[in-house]
Formats: C-alpha cells, structure tokens, sequence
C-alpha cells in the first residue's frame, strides 16, 4: 500500500545563494509550492529574468514508519539542477527540470527535519534544454511529495517512474497488452504479464 502526503505549504525562499551552512541563519520568505522565482521577470519580455541558484527549505516533523515501510521524497518538477539535504546531509543531486526524481530517506529520519533544497537555473552547456522559445523558469514548479510504502513495492527509482511499463500492440482485429512491473526487495526484479485481447 502507498500513502502520498504532500509537502507543498509553509516553505521558506531564499532568493541568494547562502549555501548549506548559512542557511539555518538565512531569513526566508514564506510561500508555498509550486514556486518560481521568475513569475515577473520572466513574463515581461525583457529576456533578462534571474538566472542563478535559490534556496529553499522546510521542517519535517513526526513522521512515523511502521515495520517494514520505506519513505521517499518525491520531486515532480524543478528547473534544473537541484540538490537536496536532510539534517545537512547531502541525499541527492538531480539534473533535468522537467522530470520527475525521488530519493529515500526512510534511514534518515529523526524526530525533527531540516529538508533544504537548492535550485540552480544558472546557464550551462550540459543540462538540456539549451534554448527554447520561452522562459527557464527557475524554482520548484511542481508538487513535492512524500511517499510512504511498503518494504516490497513498484520500484520507485525507476528513472522517476510508476515502476510499471505498459506496451499495447495491434495486430488487424488483435490487440495485444504486455505490462512489465519492475518490484523492489522481491526475489524477481522483472515481472511480465502478457494479456490478450480480440
């Protein structure tokens, strides 16, 4: 069984670089997700909207895992390189704004959180896309969740996916579905189930 708890209100902005060890003396300004630091300046046509690395960060308290659980965040879409800290440790680096990303913390957990995150939509010649007709909105543009499941579950590091693949095929009048799930923490990595249709 899953359980999705999302995160998105009463975060705090840092629109600056601080970096991780000044950031709990940092003031931030409330907001709540989804978020952009370039909701104005990336609208008025200029082509001279912030480009930079902002901070973002938000307590996480009393979550309760029962035997044989495992947590994950879940980041559905921040633009484009992102790190994430927990209690000031480094737990994962992401390059892509526009795809999903987890990361499990079920071993990382304390009574109180520090969730920190920083969001980098500076240029540069690797992440894509390198140009577009619109605006590299900087931030954390999508829900951030927290997922809670079982031990055996849908692999959930799956390149950002469901853990599931669903190929249809048709064939005149035959139609022809094989899903492919891909489980964590069960004897068969791969399981395949062919279904067909007429």
């Amino acid at each position: 069984m899953r359980n999705i708890i999302n995160l998105n209100k009463c975060w705090s902005f840092v629109k600056e670089n601080v970096g991780i060890e000044a950031l709990s003396n940092t003031k931030g300004k409330r907001i709540n997700l989804p978020h952009t630091w370039n909701n104005l300046d990336g609208q008025d046509g200029g082509g001279n909207f912030y480009r930079g690395v902002c901070w973002y960060t938000k307590l996480l308290n009393n979550i309760k895992l029962k035997e044989n659980e495992v947590a994950y965040l879940e980041f559905e879409g921040a633009h484009s390189i992102v790190d994430v800290y927990l209690n000031g440790q480094a737990i994962a680096h992401h390059e892509g704004g526009f795809s999903t990303f987890r990361v499990r913390i079920d071993g990382l957990l304390k009574d109180k959180n520090v969730l920190a995150v920083s969001v980098d939509n500076r240029e540069n010649d690797y992440v894509y896309p390198q140009w577009a007709d619109f605006t590299f909105f900087g931030g954390i543009y999508r829900n951030v969740n927290l997922i809670i499941t079982d031990n055996v579950h849908f692999d959930l590091d799956y390149y950002g996916g469901p853990g599931i693949t669903v190929t249809p095929t048709v064939n005149g009048n035959d139609g022809h579905v094989e899903v492919v799930t891909y489980i964590s923490n069960y004897n068969n990595e791969e399981v395949v189930y062919k279904v067909l249709d007429k």
